[in-house]
């Protein structure tokens, strides 16, 4: 999972000398970076922990973290395994990230305005859709099951597979 910095957040368009307002596009409270605008102000951090407990994770106060941290947390959490349900968690990841800068530049350029629960509606949706129609299986635990009926994605559950020793 390749992080990278958002390019266009407003910190960066203006050090190229283009006059901009400098305040998140969401709360108007901080200057927008890339943190502020994913995972540091009140909007972001609201769909972000809303979507993190949709896969079954819980996170403390982000406040004092930043980009690298984060990122570092997700990599640690969601890239560790080839399962459906980490490719689960990467989609969140991804689509976070990308509804969150659609949202920003939503309002910057249009000045149109979604709530969070809008924005979580198109995060879920998105990946609902990319799920749609694929024939999916896993291995049948109580975890799995609790992450797909939260999700309300049709699934295949195969039985545990059992070690013996010979």
């Amino acid at each position: 999972m390749p992080c990278m910095s958002i390019e266009f957040v407003k910190s960066r368009i203006r050090d190229w000398g283009i006059e901009v307002d400098p305040l998140c596009s969401f709360c108007r409270t901080s200057v927008e970076d890339d943190f502020h605008l994913i995972f540091g102000c009140c909007f972001s951090q609201f769909v972000w922990r809303y979507m993190l407990r949709c896969i079954g994770f819980t996170r403390g106060a982000l406040r004092d973290w930043d980009w690298d941290f984060e990122t570092s947390w997700c990599i640690n959490h969601f890239q560790q395994g080839d399962s459906l349900a980490h490719s689960i968690y990467r989609l969140v990841f991804n689509a976070c990230i990308y509804h969150l800068w659609y949202e920003c530049n939503k309002r910057v350029f249009n000045s149109t305005f979604s709530t969070e629960m809008q924005v979580i509606s198109r995060i879920t949706q998105d990946i609902r859709l990319k799920l749609a129609g694929q024939n999916l299986w896993t291995e049948d635990s109580n975890k799995n099951r609790q992450l797909f009926n939260r999700w309300g994605i049709n699934i295949d559950f195969l039985p545990p597979h059992v070690r013996t020793c010979t």
